[in-house]
């Protein structure tokens, strides 16, 4: 088992561990994404020119791609150095939106402009945006050059960004003034051999509680950079979106599968899930590096100048270091007795997938803070040189089911008809199931109406249903334990 821990030094460390930051957007400060980000080979696909969007579920680590450019850029390091395999010469990067920051209009302002804009309106919301953002990052005494006889949008984006009915209104039929504009530069780019992408996060902050207008904000983005993108080869976007927000905006429109066909989908396998939590873990604290490198299950890292310690690029499933080693090292070799007791390299994410067998980084991140957590306040029942003890994991897993579960709700509130099954049995009856989830849930319109029959379609689309073959439907536990669904012979959750 290695040599023990003292009380004070597991406390110490478990106090580390539930300090990990979960949430991209919670970490302030270059130097704090770098040392934590973990560049999948998928990543090197972003830098092709033709993928335009990058797709993903809730924590699949979008904001943390688009926080390490970031960072890469304020800091003059090329995108190599961190991301190798990249095909194109180191490009320039710009922030077209996000919500962090003064460069760009607050959300609330966006989203007052958007629920009473018109089409038109929108598409010359994002278009004087970009330029405005182009030049004020490549040549600001630019703006007097783009300022043109049709008003002075670019002057008054610059007077004030928030004020955005000023500019849009300075801008309204001088779109091809715009184009002519936007048509230079990409010849200016030609012609020094150089790329930019442009960077779009957050669009999901927009109409938080009105999805409609996240929706056309999102969709007149898309529509634009759908229509520039047979134009330009040297000035392309990088629009981080929801999967969700993605499959809204693009609903019915004739450009949907060539949109999809220039998108990247974020997903994780269970080893870079693993080398994800170690590399997080390594971060946080000088303890934590060098428990992870203690035996057994000793895992090295490797300490580069600018992005802190890494873990291996190959961590296999089992051997001298690897994924169960690790996950031994740190909770055991059995979560509980007997033969049957589950591998907990296995059991975590077993417990973490939803039902199309996807996990989020966040997901796992959060899981094990919580299992600190618990083991802090309840007083830590692992031995040896080991951090956590099974029972604290599967009291966790309540914990990461009801944050995904209200992360979810955000966008598709018909989660909570998951209420009507508390205290159900797995595996469900089909025509049962349609029957109770038919009817709405109280003070929660989801759109749904009396129609059981949609919702568990809708359910099953989303990956909280899964369908057996025998047509019986389950339930995967990063979402029953948040609504109290038992399986049939399952361990009860330690009290």
């Amino acid at each position: 088992m290695g040599e023990a821990l003292s009380a004070d030094e597991r406390r110490g460390l478990l106090g580390d561990l539930q300090s990990m930051a979960t949430d991209a957007d919670a970490l302030w400060g270059g130097e704090a994404v770098l040392r934590r980000f973990v560049a999948l080979p998928l990543h090197a696909r972003m830098f092709d020119p033709q993928i335009m969007v990058i797709r993903g579920a809730r924590g699949t680590g979008k904001s943390m791609v688009f926080h390490a450019l970031r960072a890469l850029r304020e800091r003059g390091l090329p995108v190599r150095a961190l991301f190798p395999g990249v095909a194109v010469d180191d490009p320039t990067w710009i922030e077209g939106f996000a919500e962090t920051g003064t460069a760009h209009p607050a959300v609330p302002v966006v989203e007052e402009f958007v629920r009473g804009a018109s089409d038109d309106d929108l598409r010359i919301f994002w278009v004087v945006h970009l330029i405005a953002r182009t030049i004020e990052n490549q040549n600001p005494r630019g703006f007097d050059q783009a300022r043109g006889r049709a008003g002075d949008p670019y002057g008054a984006w610059l007077a004030n960004r928030n004020d955005v009915p000023a500019w849009v209104g300075a801008a309204r039929g001088s779109l091809a003034m715009a184009t002519s504009w936007l048509d230079g530069q990409e010849r200016l780019l030609a012609g020094q051999g150089r790329t930019v992408f442009v960077t779009y996060d957050h669009l999901d902050k927009i109409g938080l509680d009105d999805p409609r207008i996240r929706t056309r904000a999102t969709r007149a983005l898309l529509a634009l950079w759908t229509s520039l993108a047979n134009r330009y080869r040297f000035l392309r976007p990088k629009i981080f979106v929801r999967e969700d927000l993605f499959q809204q905006s693009t609903h019915r429109s004739a450009d949907a599968s060539k949109l999809r066909g220039r998108s990247l989908s974020l997903e994780w396998d269970t080893q870079d899930l693993y080398r994800l939590l170690i590399r997080h873990m390594a971060a946080e604290s000088h303890a934590l590096a060098g428990w992870i490198q203690r035996p057994p299950g000793a895992v090295p890292l490797n300490r580069t100048p600018h992005f802190g310690l890494l873990p291996p690029d190959f961590l296999p499933e089992t051997g001298p270091v690897s994924q169960q080693g690790f996950i031994e090292h740190l909770v055991g070799e059995h979560m509980g007795r007997g033969v049957k007791a589950g591998r907990p390299h296995r059991w975590i994410p077993g417990r973490l997938q939803d039902a199309h067998r996807r996990i989020a980084p966040r997901s796992l991140l959060t899981f094990v803070a919580a299992a600190a957590e618990r083991a802090l306040r309840d007083g830590p029942q692992a031995k040896g040189s080991r951090l956590l003890h099974p029972d604290e994991l599967r009291h966790a897993i309540d914990e990461a089911s009801r944050q995904n579960v209200d992360q979810m709700a955000e966008e598709h509130r018909v989660i909570w008809r998951l209420e009507n099954l508390r205290g159900a049995v797995l595996l469900l009856d089909p025509d049962e199931t349609a029957d109770t989830l038919a009817a709405p849930r109280p003070n929660v319109v989801d759109g749904f109406g009396e129609d059981g029959r949609w919702v568990v379609d809708e359910l099953l689309r989303i990956g909280v249903l899964r369908r057996r073959h025998d047509g019986r439907l389950d339930v995967p536990d990063i979402y029953r334990f948040a609504f109290g669904i038992k399986r049939k012979g399952g361990v009860a959750t330690p009290r």
